[in-house]
């Protein structure tokens, strides 16, 4: 991967993870607009996972943080009553937050393993 395609991809993730965080937060404000938050939220993720190919190492960080992506991961928020949603939608914006804090923290250039697989 080229320093320059790490510069794209690393504020795509970051945009990426807010919008997921926003839509989370606004489904806990309304119940009636909880499935569609969650649904527009999850609609996002084929193209995070394929822009997300390009780079193993923020692969693993998307998936220890967040869950794999693929698929519609939170369809069991949208049916949740308010109360059990809000608690799980909290559990879920701390780990897209900490997700965003591993995205803002990465630099191929930084010690440890690296898309090629070479440690420095």
């Amino acid at each position: 991967m080229t320093s320059s395609s790490h510069c794209a991809l690393v504020p795509f993730l970051l945009d990426a993870v807010e919008f997921l965080i926003e839509q989370v937060n606004e489904a806990k404000t309304s119940p009636a607009g909880q499935f569609a938050a969650v649904d527009a939220a999850q609609g996002i993720l084929p193209y995070v996972w394929e822009k997300l190919q390009s780079d193993d190492v923020l692969i693993m960080m998307w998936l220890l943080s967040a869950g794999d992506p693929r698929g519609r991961p939170w369809n069991h928020l949208t049916r949740m009553p308010p109360a059990e949603f809000a608690a799980a939608a909290d559990e879920l914006i701390g780990k897209l937050v900490r997700l965003r804090e591993c995205i803002q923290s990465y630099s191929p250039q930084s010690p440890g393993l690296h898309p090629s697989g070479e440690t420095r």
